[in-house]
């Protein structure tokens, strides 16, 4: 399964896995890790917007502790990350 149709309220409050850009003006439409709302929601069928990636976090991920890094970390900063959770 490649995609999953889902609720607007499933959506609700989730965050954009990935800069959404617009291919012919290369004006970013909402930016990784930015909120979904429904204004969001809105604007993107508005323009067309046919699908889009959202990061999942469950609830046991979720707090200050949470291991799991924003869509904006480096490489080398994932690799720092990982070895203190090992550690």
């Amino acid at each position: 399964m490649k995609s999953l149709g889902v609720p607007d309220t499933y959506l609700h409050g989730r965050a954009l896995a990935r800069d959404l850009v617009d291919m012919e003006t290369g004006e970013v439409l909402a930016s990784a890790n930015e909120e979904v709302t429904k204004d969001l929601l809105e604007k993107f069928r508005e323009i067309g917007v046919e699908s889009f990636e959202i990061i999942y976090t469950n609830d046991l991920d979720k707090g200050p502790i949470s291991p799991i890094p924003c869509a904006r970390t480096t490489q080398s900063q994932l690799l720092r990350l990982r070895s203190k959770s090992i550690a």
